[in-house]
């Protein structure tokens, strides 16, 4: 569990940048701030879902098992995010004529 924590909280500061690699000026502003608000909503609906999984199966098991799943899943669109603004950002580079 701590070793989950560590991953958890080690991902945030890497992440937080990230909308400002595809975004600039007001656009970036206003991509952290649906990245917060995203967040927010998670707040909310996570603790409302793992209780409605845990009254559903009696377990907290199964609960653990979608927050899991949810962080893999973030893990996953984040890594697919990345690797295509830096592909987009090397064809910008190789198609601008060198001076």
């Amino acid at each position: 569990m701590a070793v989950a924590t560590i991953g958890l909280y080690g991902s945030k500061p890497a992440f937080w940048p990230m909308p400002s690699l595809f975004l600039t000026g007001t656009a970036a502003a206003g991509g952290i701030a649906m990245v917060n608000s995203i967040g927010n909503l998670g707040g909310y609906f996570g603790p409302f879902i793992v209780g409605w999984i845990k009254d559903s199966t009696g377990s907290f098991e199964a609960g653990l098992y979608f927050l899991a799943a949810c962080a893999l899943a973030s893990g996953i669109i984040a890594y697919f995010a990345v690797q295509t603004s830096a592909a987009m950002t090397a064809r910008s580079d190789m198609a601008t004529p060198a001076e």
